[in-house]
């Protein structure tokens, strides 16, 4: 499947003009659909391609899209009738020139200047109660629903009988809006969101009631002190350019531009229709080889629940009276397929969507989505799977098998819905997510895997490979650059490039944010060559372990920093201070021998002071109270080296120097040596201080940082120079430690088992360089001759 797509990609399919059809916005449905005699609208096209597969197809056939906006009036449905076969392709293409954009929206003009610079317009289908929207574009750029600024959440309390709920933010943070039933409250959780309606609000208490029935949700995701909110959509709000109202009484809309905006030319469009294109195939007739290719799905809506949105994770919603009730509900895409078969995306575009995205559903299989782009979207951006899973259905027949997610840009999603992630599998077989670029997001970036339990379900097979991950994670917390979730043999998270995530300032305090992610049950997993950095922690391991999962070659790093170089001892020298953090390592057994000597040439830009004036230069796992941590550092102007032989504080070994040695802007020599009974601290070339310990020493697998501790807090940073670290798979004798004091530059002793010396250069280890460079998009090749696309075609390289 994998080689074909790539064909297909690289050749495209150009049937004979005999099996092609033309739609133009300009054109007729009396009309032929020929180029120069088009069809108007798509539905038609799809009516006239339908007639020719119900006579047996001979050849593919191409529904050539002209450039434009195709205001869709109905969802355009494909089923087991307008089914390509396994020979013939039906493909509908944007054509060459303009783009081609299929759009459920409606144009909205006939705008009146109104008070306070604002501009007004009234839609009678929302006062007549038959038209309603959530999104608004304004030269194709996101407006946004009049709103307050975020709010503490000061307290939850229940009235008397538990008949309502009332949100607490103070006196003076609230509003008597008139419109109450137009106005929502928005509250951020860990790693989702609620939504719901208000229904009563008393200002001078500051607090509002919300709509009900009250059902329960996870206590991480519930409303309670703390947390952030803001009130949304209420025309007292609307004091920002770029904001607008819909009054759903009066049918008016209202907005406010932006700078240079003239609303008297504006192409303002909101949308109609909530599923823009379906595929509904069955068990037994499945719809097979439909393609499209270069169009751009725009505008289309989203309902709130009556109650309200109470988020479980990635735009999954309670669906009963309890946050975990089953079945759960889920935000619709705006394009669905279910019963599809080797149908393809190819080179399109989904964005200004009011939901999520693109969702490949129950029984897809073989399907492809690639080169295309998913961004300005309020949910989810692709979806493969099906929501959950409960073994007493047995509905395994559902489940999506060898989908494909290629070479996509995915960015910008959960617009509205924080709680969405940019690419979410979730029950599926095979599902392949490569080479994707995934950024700018809320909340988690590439998720894969569903229910919170390490039993078997038909989840296998899947791979996350190449993918280039980054700033994700702006909003909420508890999740990552690539989470994953629930028992998976045979799935491979391989060669993926995660960096720069940083908790959002409105996310829950103290909210964890991860690179990697394997959340409850994550289990029968190959992960490897992935490299993660820049983030707040690389890795998490929750409710499963290590052990059930193979590891090979990751480099999982708070930091990546390119050091800064100085004059040195011996050619360069790392500057710690300058460098911010150090330099931190991916852990190698050559660096955590069991019986070892540490050594490194230390030069203080000045001796630390304070409370605590603990400096490392040379750190491996964790902070001194971790299990397996070693550490050669200064304390002060003294000499010092730990050891964590157990784990805790109590057992937490110190050979510190008794006496000061160290002077700022001077090169001093320090050492520490492990024999298997006592730890032992040297200060240029003499024994400084001893710890009888008389353990054996289990390694570690942490990282080895240089220049700062490994957990690298803050505070730890060593202020001056280190270079020449080395680490030994034996105790050196004193007369060694010694001699290597006295001659730097010959040769080491026997034994030497890691060198950091830091001439090779500044640049980043090529091993984890070509990880890198090789994450995200491929490079689009062709053929000779092969055309290349139309400047309106997305080809998903960021």
């Amino acid at each position: 499947m994998l080689a074909f797509v790539v064909v297909l990609m690289q050749a495209g399919t150009r049937p004979p003009a005999a099996g092609e059809f033309h739609v133009a916005t300009g054109g007729n449905d009396g009309n032929p659909g020929t180029k120069d005699k088009p069809f108007a609208t798509l539905e038609h096209a799809r009516k006239a391609v339908g007639r020719l597969a119900g006579e047996g197809l001979t050849e593919s056939v191409t529904v050539r899209v002209h450039g434009g906006t195709h205001f869709l009036k109905q969802t355009l449905r494909f089923g087991p009738d307008d089914s390509g076969t396994t020979e013939h392709a039906i493909t509908y293409a944007g054509a060459r020139g303009s783009p081609a954009v299929i759009s459920g929206g409606r144009a909205i003009s006939g705008w009146r200047r109104a008070a306070g610079g604002c501009w007004t317009v009234v839609l009678p289908e929302v006062k007549a109660g038959k038209w309603h929207f959530r999104q608004l574009h304004v030269n194709g750029r996101r407006a946004v629903r009049a709103r307050t600024g975020f709010m503490h959440v000061r307290a939850v309390k229940r009235a008397p009988g538990g008949k309502a709920l009332y949100y607490h933010f103070g006196p003076g943070r609230l509003k008597s809006w008139k419109r109450l039933e137009d106005v929502e409250v928005m509250v951020i959780g860990r790693w989702e969101i609620l939504r719901r309606g208000i229904v009563s609000v008393e200002p001078a208490a500051g607090r509002l009631s919300v709509t009900g029935p009250e059902r329960v949700p996870h206590p991480a995701l519930a409303a309670r002190k703390g947390v952030y909110a803001y009130v949304e959509n209420a025309l007292e709000e609307l004091d920002r350019p770029g904001e607008w109202y819909l009054d759903r009484g009066t049918g008016v809309l209202t907005y406010l531009p932006r700078p240079g905006e003239d609303m008297s030319r504006a192409e303002v469009i909101a949308p109609v229709l909530h599923r823009l294109v379906e595929i509904s195939g069955t068990r037994k007739a499945p719809v097979r080889n439909i393609v499209f290719r270069n169009l751009h799905f725009r505008h289309s809506n989203w309902k709130l629940p009556p109650n309200g949105y109470l988020g479980t994770q990635a735009c999954h919603h309670v669906g009963g009276e309890k946050w975990n009730a089953r079945p759960r509900g889920v935000v619709e895409p705006a394009v669905g397929w279910t019963g599809a078969e080797h149908c393809r995306v190819l080179f399109c575009s989904f964005s200004a969507l009011g939901a999520s995205g693109l969702h490949l559903g129950e029984r897809c299989a073989g399907n492809a989505v690639v080169r295309s782009s998913f961004f300005d979207i309020c949910g989810n951006g692709v979806m493969v799977g099906i929501p959950g899973w409960d073994p007493g259905q047995k509905k395994a027949a559902l489940v999506p098998r060898n989908n494909h997610v290629l070479d996509n840009h995915v960015r910008a999603c959960g617009a509205e819905l924080y709680g969405a992630v940019g690419i979410w599998a979730g029950i599926t077989q095979g599902t392949r997510i490569e080479h994707n670029l995934v950024h700018d997001l809320p909340y988690t970036g590439i998720s894969v895997g569903w229910d919170w339990t390490p039993k078997p379900t038909p989840a296998r097979g899947n791979v996350i490979a190449g993918n280039h991950v980054h700033d994700v994670m702006k909003v909420l917390a508890d999740g990552g650059g690539i989470y994953t979730l629930g028992s998976q043999p045979g799935t491979v998270v391989r060669g993926n490039h995660i960096h720069g995530l940083r908790r959002g300032r409105h996310a829950e305090a103290g909210g964890p944010v991860y690179g990697l992610y394997l959340d409850q049950g994550s289990k029968g997993f190959r992960i490897e060559d992935n490299v993660v950095h820049d983030v707040d922690k690389p890795l998490r391991l929750n409710r499963c372990d290590r052990r059930w999962h193979t590891w090979k070659g990751n480099t999982l790093l708070a930091a990546l920093n390119t050091p800064v170089l100085r004059e040195g001892v011996k050619g360069k020298a790392l500057s710690c201070g300058e460098a911010g953090r150090g330099m931190e390592l991916p852990h190698a057994p050559a660096a955590d021998p069991a019986i070892l000597t540490v050594e490194a040439w230390v030069k203080l830009n000045r001796p630390p002071q304070g409370k605590d004036n603990r400096r490392w230069a040379v750190s491996k796992n964790g902070d001194e109270w971790t299990a397996g941590h070693y550490g050669l550092l200064v304390m002060g102007n003294r000499a010092g080296a730990y050891l964590n032989i157990g784990g805790g504080r109590q057992n937490c070994f110190l050979a510190a120097a008794k006496q000061p040695g160290l002077k700022a802007g001077k090169w001093h020599h320090l050492a520490m040596t492990y024999d298997g009974k006592t730890l032992t601290v040297y200060c240029d070339g003499k024994p400084a201080g001893r710890k009888a310990v008389g353990r054996g020493r289990k390694p570690g697998r942490g990282n080895l940082t240089l220049g700062d501790r490994s957990d690298q807090r803050r505070g730890f940073v060593l202020p001056g120079l280190v270079d020449e670290v080395r680490v030994y798979r034996r105790a050196l004798s004193a007369g060694e430690i010694a001699a290597r004091h006295a001659a730097p530059l010959k040769a080491p002793p026997a034994g030497c088992s890691g060198h950091w010396g830091f001439d090779e250069g500044a640049g980043i280890p090529a091993a984890i360089k070509a990880v890198m460079d090789r994450a995200g998009p491929r490079p689009l090749t062709r053929p000779a001759g092969a055309r290349r696309p139309a400047a309106s075609e997305p080809t998903g390289e960021g």
